[in-house]
């Protein structure tokens, strides 16, 4: 009995000692299990760090590359303007060659008609002493002439000792060279009309014979004058026509500058500007630092950029993006157009429309998304298309007409001069007996194209990707369309709940039997209702999800006993 009672004593414990080692062990899994969690959470805080950090950075590094682009964009459009202004300087310099080679031309020719003038002057008076007649008097209108034609020798001399000189600091002179070559030229000419006003010919009285040769002399004078003024004066015209316009003076700076810069290169005003450039300011924001940006090239709406795109189009697409968001779905037995209602306030009234969703006529609906009052010109005109077609074949125009005639207007204000584009894009939804339900967006350039689903406005591209894993095509069915559109919304909207006052969907269905479409609003107790759905069905796949984290966890620690 002794040794049974022993025996059992050493069993009990042993078996105490046991499972006191398995408790010891299992706290110690306990505490290890915790040291792991604590540290899991750490590196997981400091992930998350991380990965905002990558965000951050990615952001600003996206920012300096379309910075970048743009710089590269102008220094294309700078490179252009000095290819334009080394065109004009060639242009200014074959002009002076020409001036200048002319210039000879007429002074050279000048010199032989007065080479000729003076023995026939000396043969003149030689017959006229003969015949007892009087001298030809000197009249002033030859000394003008000569005194013309030594100016201009003088001028030859002098601009062909300075040759090289103009050559060089041609852009700086020329204005100058002009405006002193005119005055030179044109003072000899003054000082004749004024001396020609104020004289009067005294001729000497004698018979007809002295009459006769007065006259002689006054027509030989007269014409010697008139060829030499002429000659003059070609050489002053073609001097100073053929010049280009002169240098112009920057106002900030006041320095000679091209006639075609639109920007000073001293002082980097524009040349236009009376105020001179202010210095840049250091900007810290990325956003005001682009803003404080500006470009030239970008400001027509139908002129290219060096590298073949419409910036204004392009913007006009940016600001769509940032606009409130809609979201069309085409389903088997209808279609479903939603739209994000913005800047909603309790102070607002209500209003009995819609402020995203409009109807056109009785088989076709559109949503809109960017500036309202560019959409609402554009819905007048789609309406006008409808009614117009319906007038004249007594039949609802189809849906695909509609939209490509409004697209044809849209594209005519991105290529026409003294138009923009219209700030907007369009969902289409309809139904016609041609190819039955549709769905078309279209953009401002004027492109078009029918979709299975498919969203414009803030974060459209993340609501496609979700669309693209969410939506079966052939299988889904209006209550399936709608309950995607929920789920969509509430996964892109900037909001952390969804409620009816921010979002606002249609539906389109057509009857064969009746043979009529009816557009219909949701009425917020619906859009309650499918709030409410997709909440369950969230928080059920949160539950499960949860379970199955436990599961796993439990069967981990299980195997990790036996082990």
């Amino acid at each position: 009995m002794e040794n049974q009672t022993e025996k059992a004593s050493t069993s009990t414990s042993s078996v105490e000692e046991r499972d006191l080692i398995v408790s010891m062990r299992k706290l110690d899994l306990v505490k290890e299990l915790g040291e792991k969690q604590a540290q899991l959470q750490r590196i997981q805080s400091h992930l998350n760090q991380n990965t905002e950090l990558v965000t951050r950075e990615n952001q600003v590094l996206r920012e300096f590359r379309k910075e970048l682009d743009m710089l590269v964009q102008e220094r294309m459009s700078h490179i252009e303007e000095l290819r334009l202004i080394h065109a004009d300087i060639n242009i200014m310099e074959t002009t002076i060659k020409q001036a200048e080679e002319e210039r000879i031309k007429a002074l050279q020719e000048s010199k032989r008609i007065l080479k000729d003038y003076q023995p026939m002057k000396d043969q003149i008076n030689k017959l006229r002493e003969m015949l007892n007649l009087e001298k030809i008097q000197d009249n002033e209108d030859d000394e003008a002439a000569f005194m013309t034609i030594q100016l201009i020798s003088q001028q030859s001399i002098d601009s062909d000792a300075t040759a090289a000189n103009r050559s060089t600091h041609l852009s700086s002179t020329a204005s100058d060279n002009i405006h002193e070559q005119h005055h030179s030229l044109v003072a000899p000419f003054l000082h004749q009309s004024q001396q020609m006003t104020s004289s009067i010919n005294t001729g000497p009285v004698s018979t007809g014979t002295s009459t006769s040769s007065t006259s002689q002399s006054q027509a030989t004078g007269i014409n010697v004058s008139k060829v030499l003024g002429t000659m003059a004066s070609t050489v002053d015209r073609s001097a100073f026509r053929q010049q280009p316009p002169p240098m112009k003076t920057c106002q900030s700076c006041q320095q000679q500058i091209h006639r075609n810069a639109p920007i000073c290169p001293i002082c980097k005003a524009k040349s236009r500007s009376r105020n001179p450039k202010k210095p840049k300011r250091r900007h810290t924001d990325i956003h005001s630092y682009s803003k404080v940006m500006a470009r030239r090239y970008d400001t027509r709406a139908t002129i290219f950029s060096p590298e073949g795109r419409l910036y204004q189009v392009e913007y006009a697409l940016e600001a769509i993006s940032h606009a409130g968001a809609s979201l069309g779905i085409l389903a088997e037995n209808g279609v479903v157009l939603a739209g994000e209602k913005r800047n909603v306030s309790p102070l607002l009234d209500d209003v009995k429309y819609s402020e995203k969703i409009y109807k056109i006529h009785d088989d076709l609906c559109c949503s809109v998304s960017g500036i309202t009052s560019d959409a609402n010109v554009l819905i007048n005109e789609l309406r006008m298309i409808g009614q117009r077609y319906l007038l004249t074949y007594q039949e609802p125009a189809p849906i695909e007409y509609i939209v490509s005639r409004l697209c044809n207007i849209k594209q005519a204000y991105t290529q026409f001069g003294g138009k923009r584009p219209f700030g907007v894009s369009f969902l289409y939804m309809g139904w016609d007996k041609h190819y039955g339900y549709q769905l078309y967006q279209s953009d401002p350039s004027g492109n078009y194209g029918g979709w299975k689903a498919t969203c414009v406005g803030h974060n459209s591209q993340t609501a496609i990707s979700i669309l693209k894993q969410e939506y079966k095509i052939g299988e889904t069915q209006l209550n399936d369309a709608l309950r995607l559109a929920i789920r969509v919304f509430s996964k892109t909207l900037d909001t952390t709940k969804l409620t009816p006052e921010k979002i606002e969907i249609a539906v389109l269905q057509h009857d064969d039997k009746t043979n009529e479409t009816t557009i219909r609003m949701l009425k917020d107790d619906e859009l309650i209702t499918l709030i409410k759905q997709y909440e369950d069905e969230q928080s059920k796949l949160e539950a499960d999800r949860q379970k199955q984290q436990q599961t796993t966890t439990s069967s981990s620690t299980v195997e990790k006993e036996k082990k």
